[in-house]
């Protein structure tokens, strides 16, 4: 009887946590992990054709980077507007 207490107990906080478990913490890690050689990569060789400017590709770059560092402000926002 003590066990089967015991146990309920455990399933009912394991569900509770899992419930509450941040739903983009996993994504953040990922995006915390890209370097600033790989944004910069994203940005070379762009054909010509496509019209984009040095100044618009510096541009994108940097705010790729701000963004990368602002994750976790990023993800608390996200998790306000999808919080159940």
């Amino acid at each position: 009887m003590l066990v089967q207490e015991y146990e309920k107990k455990l399933k009912k906080n394991q569900h509770h946590l899992y419930q509450h478990q941040h739903l983009f913490s996993g994504i953040g890690r990922k995006i915390e992990t890209i370097t600033d050689d790989q944004i910069q990569n994203c940005f070379i060789n762009i054909p010509q054709e496509w019209g984009i400017s040095d100044e618009d590709s510096e541009a994108a770059a940097k705010f790729l980077k701000f963004q990368i560092t602002h994750i976790d402000d990023i993800i608390l926002e996200l998790e306000k507007i999808f919080k159940a």
